[in-house]
C-alpha cells in the first residue's frame, strides 16, 4: 500500500508500465505505454492533421468565452475538439490541427482563475489521496510511463482542490531548498511564491519528447539535476518558471520535483 504520508514512494518494478500500460480502470493492458493502448486513431476520430501550432491570445480570438466554458465543462481535449460546435469555432479562429486546439485547450485551463491558499501536509496528501487514481500516480512516479502525465494533468486543471494542493507541495519544496541553503530571511510567502520567477534545474544529457508529453520534470534543487549527469553542469538546463503556471508538485521524495508546461 502507498504511503500517502509521503504522497508516493518510488520503487522499481519489474512489470514495465511502458510495455504494458493500464486501461482506464487500472487493469494492465498490451501495448505501448508511451502511446496508451497502439490503437492506431481514424479521421473520424481525430479530424485536426498534425501541424504547426497556431498562435492565438484571448484579445484577438472570436468566441473566447463560450471556448473557454467548453474547455472547463468537458472531461478532456479529445471531447473538448470533437464536438461540433467547439470544432466550427476552432477553425474561425484558424485553429486546424489537434496540436494548435490542444495547445487552446491546455492553455484556458491554466488561466482559469483558482481559489489558492496555504494549506497543511497532511491536508495535501489527502486531497491528492482523495482525488487522483492511484494507477495514474503509480504509472508516472513510479515506472516513468509518460502517458500518464496527460491524464494526471487533465484531473488537476479540472479540480480547484487538487491544483492548489499541487502547488501547496511545490510551495514546501521551494521552503526547504531555501531553508537548505541557509537563504531563510529570503523566503516568499505562498501567494507572493506563486507569482515570483523561481528557479529549477532539469539534468539531462539529450531531451527526447514523447508526442503528446507536454510536462517536463524540474527540480528546486541544482544538486540534485547534476546528480543526473555525473556532475557535468553543462548538461544541467536553468529555467524561471512562474509557479501559478505550472502543474505543481506530487511527490515527496528527494527529488523536490515540480512538473513544468512545455508549451
Amino acid at each position: 500500500m502507498l504511503n500517502y504520508r509521503n504522497i508516493i514512494k518510488v520503487f522499481d518494478s519489474d512489470f514495465k508500465e511502458s510495455e504494458h500500460p493500464r486501461d482506464k480502470d487500472g487493469k494492465f493492458t498490451t501495448g505501448n505505454g508511451t502511446h496508451g493502448s497502439g490503437a492506431s486513431q481514424s479521421k473520424s476520430e481525430n479530424p485536426f492533421a498534425k501541424e504547426n501550432i497556431t498562435k492565438w491570445t484571448p484579445e484577438t480570438t472570436k468566441h473566447y468565452d463560450e471556448l473557454k466554458k467548453a474547455a472547463e465543462n468537458t472531461q478532456d481535449v479529445k471531447e473538448f475538439i470533437r464536438n461540433k460546435e467547439n470544432m466550427k469555432m476552432l477553425k474561425e479562429n484558424g485553429i486546424k490541427n489537434t496540436a494548435s486546439a490542444s495547445k487552446m485547450y491546455r492553455d484556458m485551463l491554466y488561466d482559469r482563475p483558482v481559489e489558492t491558499h496555504e494549506i497543511s501536509y497532511d491536508e495535501i496528501a489527502d486531497t491528492i489521496h482523495k482525488n487522483i487514481p492511484n494507477n495514474v500516480l503509480f504509472g508516472w512516479f513510479a515506472n516513468e510511463d509518460s502517458s500518464y502525465k496527460g491524464r494526471l494533468e487533465n484531473i488537476v486543471l479540472h479540480n480547484d482542490d487538487v491544483r492548489n494542493a499541487s502547488l501547496n507541495l511545490a510551495y514546501m519544496h521551494y521552503k526547504n531548498q531555501m531553508h537548505k541553503e541557509r537563504k531563510d530571511d529570503e523566503i516568499l510567502s505562498f501567494e507572493d511564491f506563486l507569482d515570483a520567477d523561481i528557479p529549477v534545474y532539469r539534468g539531462k544529457r539529450s531531451e527526447r519528447y514523447v508526442e503528446g508529453d507536454d510536462l517536463i520534470a524540474f527540480s528546486f534543487d541544482k544538486k540534485i539535476a547534476l546528480g543526473f549527469v555525473s556532475g557535468q553542469e553543462q548538461y544541467v538546463r536553468t529555467e524561471y518558471i512562474k509557479p501559478r503556471d505550472t502543474l505543481g508538485s506530487f511527490q515527496n521524495t528527494g527529488e523536490k520535483e515540480i512538473l513544468v508546461r512545455r508549451n
